[in-house]
């Protein structure tokens, strides 16, 4: 991949290269270019500012990660529905770069300097973090091309349908989805080995109930080995390749296919002092660093909200707000952050190949009414689970093959999430500008 590559869609009657030529001054930086930089992207736009936006991405691709498991077993969606070419997605009003972000280091007290691979320094007067997390083989890996990352993904097809055993490190929602999506792809004999360190799937953020009841249906599939109150020794990185692991316990599995299922703050490129140990950037009530004036940070601070579209949509709105008041010279006005959707407290749906529940627990009311009426509302439209049609309640937690069928049923219908619906697919890759 060709780092370093210069790209805008600058807005009419402004010069060819926003925020590097023209007259305004303040420039903004925004590192990231998945949903969190997009939207704080629109975000500062829709503002009444003096700034030139700035995206830097290390990917030339955009991609619906919360499908990818689904992905992995309908690859011929992938492409139509779940991902498309970074040019088709670009927002009219801001450069893009296409670099790994190196370092980011103060120049002064309000300014940075943006170090990125190809050998480039950049200034900034605002920065806005929009990095997320990593996931083994659920998200491309940071600086991957389109076509290395089909490539990847087919490369564990492969692996996946030929294994005779395929171990999954971790029992969080993401590593459920790809442990079941792997019990859908295994050939009959196979097994899957599903390591986690607790007693019981899902983290404490869930009811114990419906830990239990997860945990008790895995437990019940044939093909799946669950093996609890375990860890795998070292650092593991996902792998293709046939391997002997060690366990915590002192056992020794061998497998065709291992997957580390944790998510980590992709974050390297920042130092220790401005992040948690987790990656996460400390942030402030208006989404500000605690140690950096005028860097923000949307999708991967320490903010401890769910990572749910509507939540990172406010944290973008509220950050574009603030870039805006920063570029006019008005920072003791900076709006602090509320959340979205504060009824999230966590994942409402996990999924194990054919089989899923949903998470009510969490929602409070919404819950209640999602078990007595099922999901969506009302009953008698309720896709995943049965209804009585005598009192109009189905009177059962929506669970069961129902659960993932509708799922598959939108994620099947056409370009899946609030970004790749609006990509535009004739629009032609741009000329790119190198410095």
């Amino acid at each position: 991949m060709e780092f370093g590559k210069r790209i805008q869609t600058p807005k009419a009657g402004s010069s060819a290269n926003i925020g590097f030529e023209n007259d305004v001054q303040h420039k903004t930086i925004i590192i990231g270019n998945g949903l969190s930089g997009r939207e704080t992207a629109k975000a500062i736009l829709k503002q009444k500012n003096n700034t030139a936006v700035t995206v830097i991405e290390s990917k030339n691709f955009y991609e619906s990660d919360i499908a990818t498991p689904f992905a992995l077993r309908k690859p011929e969606l992938y492409e139509k529905n779940f991902s498309a070419p970074e040019h088709q997605l670009r927002i009219v009003g801001v450069e893009y770069i296409t670099a790994k972000v190196v370092s980011v280091s103060p120049v002064d007290k309000a300014s940075y300097i943006i170090s990125l691979s190809s050998g480039e320094d950049i200034l900034a007067d605002a920065v806005v973090v929009c990095t997320s997390f990593s996931h083994p083989l659920t998200k491309a890996a940071v600086g991957s091309t389109w076509e290395e990352r089909k490539a990847e993904m087919e490369t564990y097809r492969k692996s996946v349908a030929a294994a005779d055993t395929v171990m999954v490190v971790g029992g969080g929602t993401v590593g459920c989805e790809v442990a079941g999506t792997f019990r859908s792809m295994i050939k009959q004999g196979s097994k899957i080995v599903h390591v986690v360190s607790g007693d019981l799937l899902l983290s404490d953020k869930f009811s114990e109930r419906e830990r239990k009841m997860l945990t008790d249906k895995v437990k019940s599939f044939p093909e799946v080995e669950l093996v609890t109150g375990d860890r795998l020794e070292g650092h593991p990185v996902a792998s293709a390749t046939k391997a002997t692991y060690k366990l915590k316990s002192g056992r020794e599995i061998v497998a065709d296919v291992m997957i580390p299922s944790f998510a980590k703050f992709q974050t390297d490129f920042l130092p220790a002092e401005v992040k948690t140990k987790s990656g996460a950037v400390k942030v402030n009530s208006s989404l500000m660093s605690t140690e950096w004036k005028n860097v923000f940070a949307v999708g991967c601070s320490d903010l401890n909200e769910h990572c749910a579209i509507p939540k990172i949509a406010n944290q973008a709105t509220t950050v574009g707000k603030n870039v805006a008041l920063v570029s006019n010279n008005k920072a003791e006005k900076l709006v602090k952050h509320t959340t979205g959707a504060p009824f999230l407290k966590a994942e409402y749906a996990v999924m194990y190949g054919d089989w899923g529940m949903m998470l009510n627990d969490e929602i409070g009311c919404l819950g209640a009414l999602c078990f007595a009426c099922g999901f969506p509302f009302p009953c008698c439209l309720a896709p995943c689970t049965p209804w009585c049609g005598v009192c109009g309640l189905n009177c059962t937690r929506p669970a069961g093959k129902n659960v993932p069928a509708f799922f598959e049923a939108m994620f099947s219908k056409g370009p899946f999430g609030p970004v790749l619906g609006k990509a535009n697919k004739s629009a032609p890759a741009p000329p790119s500008m190198e410095r």
